[in-house]
């Protein structure tokens, strides 16, 4: 329990994560203990005998079992583990087992379908019949249990995720239950969802086409100022000279995401420029318009055109025309 690594203390996951794992490592290895989770001015402390919830106690007292989940809800509490000597004058509440799956139930929130499935080792999860056994001895739903006996054969995270009848959410939520539990003991190490590098990620969405805004993370038509912003954080994580210590395959895509996300901020930056510029119009001289417009205000009179010739003659006045024309567009003005 001592020798926990903790993960990412920026990520939301990660509380949850180190509670489910010293729920499970006090189960399987018997140990006695307290478990406290501060959070803000509230603190709860989890006791732990002989690998049982002894008692549950909350800013305001003791918590029953019907509630004994709120603990899995607290925002980004500081977890940690205090071994103690043997008492055996506690009563058993709760298995841990049970607060942990129907804790993670109540923080669906924390399981965004499409970032979790990023997260999770690509590899093909799947369910044996001596595991799907013993999982029907745990507190899941008939439902919850259909879900996993689908997993009979190794499938795909997005495909576990999107076709296999529960929630996404949902669906992430118990998935990680089971990974706390170890059933996944070769491919996916309980208490970890590992980040997939963004290189990776960039040149997935480069293979499907992608718009620039998307590879720079953005939604279409963002702001230049966040444009900017996106590009400096993702030079700063992918500019090839950060890769060096790693390994050869690894430094290619961060080479390839960084050339990629270059050309995208590089396009945006033309479309930029070419909005700011103004079209050029061509555009005759004053002088030329004026005399436009009286001929065409004399022309549209003597065909009796009255409201052309006024009109003719109103815009040649606008034009500024000299003297002798100003006259003469009052003179057709008056006229018509």
């Amino acid at each position: 329990m001592s020798g926990y690594k903790t993960i990412e203390r920026r990520d939301p996951f990660s509380p949850v994560l180190k509670l489910g794992t010293l729920l499970t490592g006090s189960r399987h290895r018997h140990v006695n203990g307290a478990i406290s989770l501060s959070s803000g001015e509230n603190r709860h402390i989890i006791r732990i005998e002989k690998g049982t919830i002894s008692a549950i106690t909350g800013p305001e007292g003791p918590l029953d079992t019907r509630n004994a989940t709120h603990v899995f809800s607290l925002p980004r509490p500081l977890v940690t583990f205090v071994s103690t000597p043997e008492n055996n004058g506690q009563q058993r509440l709760l298995d841990p087992v049970h607060l942990l799956i129907q804790g993670l139930c109540t923080r669906t929130d924390l399981f965004e379908p499409t970032s979790f499935h990023e997260r999770v080792p690509m590899s093909a999860l799947s369910i044996d019949s001596h595991q799907l056994s013993a999982l029907r001895q745990l507190p899941f739903t008939r439902e919850e249990l259909t879900f996993f006996g689908e997993l009979s054969h190794p499938t795909p995270i997005p495909m576990i995720l999107w076709k296999r009848g529960l929630e996404p959410s949902h669906a992430a939520a118990m998935l990680t239950a089971l990974n706390l539990l170890g059933v996944w003991r070769d491919t996916w190490k309980p208490g970890q969802l590992p980040r997939q590098h963004t290189a990776h990620r960039i040149l997935r969405l480069v293979s499907r086409e992608a718009d620039d805004y998307e590879l720079l993370g953005l939604s279409p038509g963002a702001d230049f100022s966040d444009v900017d912003r996106a590009f400096r954080r993702l030079s700063f994580e992918l500019h090839p000279d950060r890769a060096q210590m790693q390994p050869e395959d690894t430094q290619a895509a961060i080479s390839d995401a960084f050339t990629n996300v270059s050309a995208a901020y590089q396009r945006l930056k033309s479309q930029r420029h070419s909005r700011r510029k103004r079209p050029v119009v061509s555009r005759a001289p004053d002088t030329i318009l004026w005399q436009q417009a009286l001929a065409a205000a004399e022309s549209a009179l003597q065909q009796g055109n009255v409201l052309l010739a006024r009109k003719h003659a109103i815009n040649g006045l606008l034009l500024n025309p000299p003297e002798f024309a100003r006259n003469r567009l009052t003179t057709l003005l008056r006229a018509a």
